[in-house]
């Protein structure tokens, strides 16, 4: 800087240094002039570095690294070194910054409770993205061993995202998991696997399939598909495809629960241009059971044509090389296992975050964190309860439940829960699922005699159904026993229906009272404001006879002891307008005119005094 040509290598000012303490300083200038640093600490060493490395020291990086990895690292600060170590050097794929990048890693695979306690979390939770996602990877299996383990990083976990994303919960933590796009899990290791597409020729069938060998990323195993499909005919200008496949074939026993979460992409490899990039898929769940399971990829990857085309030089001697490329998501392989071993504290969100076939490998784990099935039971008929009003929210919701519905284990059920529930739920009553599996149950129960519980029938029955055995749930306190289905359960249930139903009549009755005295009141409403109508059109008829009579109360008076005395049919009457005296009925007018006479003499007085003035009593028509 002094020696260049750096504004400051002309300057007689001081320089000023103000992210750099002064102990820091003397060890910079220590190791420039010495070649080491005296008392140098596992802080200061760590300040060190940063310095160092901003003033491209490699040499005084590489001392200082080497100082901490010589025992001196802690479970106070190995968090902050890994993500210096992640931010400073490539993710810890720069030559200089690997060791220390790795060496943390270590250091918190072997040392992670007492990571995890450190500060009550505090040195986690100051974790970056990357390094937080690089350090579940290292530990995976360490957690996926430990279920105390693993409930502890998520709580940590749950608490990094709350603070640096806004919420916490497992919903949203696995949307955000899921909206990361390839590129963008760049600081993950990929691995990458090839095989040779052989025998391709414009004459091939179509339909045909390549199978590669099985490769291992994570722990898990799988094999990519390659096929040549041929386009729907009845939909026009489809091209023939090239579908590319990732295929799960195994996992370790340790991992049950750990979700199969691959991030991958492939291509297409050109021996001397670029690679042609086939299609690039974000992490997603890959169902495991059954296991092995079902694949995930795109069918038209590629069209037939641009691919065998001789220009496009893909294809040598009938050869093709496809190349995939892998990374494993651990965010969303801790979302899977924490939904299975904290089922009970998360149970709606997790019925909402996850998508049906993943959802289905969780609930049925034989690790399911639920005190009994009874629980399971509950959790569906909440979330089917809490379905939105727009129709396609609650298919959805129902088609989750229907499918839930056939990882209950109805044995271990109590049996009149099982029953009010089938009464109660209006999604349980309109799963096929759900109707088969009960149906089974009854049918299993009427071969037994009534005091038989079911699960233990005789050694000879031909027909028992098979019992599965509880969820492993060690250290869960199963506090519901276990009363099992016989027929006096159900005798009693049909003679004797549950609390909620004669609840949910004793609601409907008053709903349907309710509405009762609605429609009574509306009636009498509309018979009040039909008499007023009546009322407004005598008045109108006696200001037309009389229009001279000025007295409001008079003529009011006068129109209600008429409406009294009239036979006036008010149902049959059209709609008046009350602004168009034409639009009074004639015969109205002149019944109105004789009670009028007859009830007020006063009124026949002054009809009498408007005729001899020439005025004349008003008909109808001369109005």
């Amino acid at each position: 800087m002094l020696s260049s040509a750096f504004s400051e290598s002309s300057s007689s000012s001081p320089i000023d240094i103000s992210d750099m303490s002064p102990a820091v300083f003397e060890g910079l200038l220590s190791f420039l002039y010495r070649g080491c640093i005296d008392d140098l600490s596992p802080t200061t060493a760590s300040d060190i570095l940063r310095a160092a490395d901003k003033v491209c020291m490699e040499g005084l990086v590489t001392y200082c690294i080497e100082y901490l990895l010589d025992g001196n690292l802690s479970s106070k600060s190995c968090c902050g070194l890994l993500r210096m170590a992640s931010e400073l050097g490539k993710y810890g794929r720069s030559p200089v910054w690997k060791p220390l990048h790795q060496g943390c890693l270590v250091y918190i695979r072997d040392h992670l409770a007492q990571v995890l306690q450190e500060e009550g979390g505090q040195a986690f939770l100051r974790l970056d993205q990357a390094s937080l996602y690089l350090l579940l990877q290292e530990t995976t299996l360490t957690l996926a061993a430990d279920r105390n383990l693993l409930l502890s990083i998520w709580s940590l976990v749950r608490r990094w995202f709350e603070e640096n994303i806004g919420a916490g919960d497992i919903k949203s933590i696995y949307k955000q998991a899921q909206s990361k796009s390839f590129a963008e899990l760049e600081f993950l290791e990929s691995v990458e696997f090839s095989f040779k597409l052989e025998g391709i020729s414009k004459d091939m069938a179509l339909d045909k399939a390549w199978l590669s060998e099985d490769f291992a990323v994570c722990g898990y195993t799988f094999s990519l598909q390659v096929e040549r499909a041929s386009a729907r005919k009845d939909v026009e200008g489809a091209a023939d495809y090239y579908g590319c496949f990732i295929m799960a074939r195994s996992r370790p026993a340790i991992l049950s629960d750990w979700g199969c979460v691959p991030a991958y992409q492939f291509e297409l490899v050109h021996p001397t241009k670029g690679n042609l990039l086939l299609f690039t898929q974000s992490a997603e769940l890959i169902p495991l059971e059954p296991f092995p399971g079902g694949g995930r990829g795109i069918a038209k990857a590629a069209r037939i044509l641009e691919v065998e085309l001789p220009e496009s030089g893909y294809v040598i001697d009938g050869c093709a090389t496809v190349k995939a490329t892998m990374k494993e998501d651990p965010l969303l392989g801790l979302c899977s296992a924490a939904a299975v071993l904290d089922f009970g504290a998360q149970a709606q969100d997790v019925l909402r975050a996850f998508p049906c076939g993943n959802l289905l490998d969780i609930l049925r784990s034989y690790s399911l964190a639920i005190r009994d099935e009874d629980d399971l039971l509950d959790a569906l008929v909440q979330f089917a309860e809490g379905a939105g009003e727009e129709e396609e929210q609650e298919q959805e919701v129902f088609d989750q439940v229907d499918k839930a519905a056939a990882t209950l284990r109805m044995e271990h059920i109590h049996f009149a829960k099982l029953l009010n529930a089938a009464q109660g739920s209006r999604a349980l009553q309109r799963s096929h699922v759900f109707a088969e599996a009960f149906k089974k149950l009854l049918k299993e129960m009427f071969q037994i005699s009534s005091n038989r519980p079911v699960g233990s029938y005789p050694s000879n029955a031909s027909h028992a159904m098979p019992e599965r055995p509880r969820r492993g749930n060690a250290g869960i306190p199963e506090v519901r026993g276990g009363d099992t289905a016989n027929l006096d359960d159900l005798i009693q249930w049909i003679l004797n229906p549950s609390s909620g139903l004669a609840e949910t009549k004793r609601i409907l009755s008053e709903t349907l009272e309710t509405k009762s005295e609605v429609q009574r009141e509306l009636k009498r409403l509309k018979s009040e404001a039909s008499k007023m109508d009546v009322l407004c059109q005598i008045e109108k008829a006696i200001l037309i006879s009389a229009p001279r009579v000025s007295d409001p109360l008079r003529v009011s008076g006068l129109a209600l002891q008429i409406f009294r005395s009239l036979d006036y049919d008010k149902t049959q009457q059209e709609e008046r307008n009350e602004n168009r005296c034409e639009d009074l009925p004639e015969h109205l007018i002149q019944a109105v005119l004789a009670k009028a006479l007859e009830l007020d003499p006063g009124f026949a007085a002054a009809a009498a005094r408007h005729e001899s003035k020439g005025e004349g009593v008003c008909t109808g028509a001369e109005a």
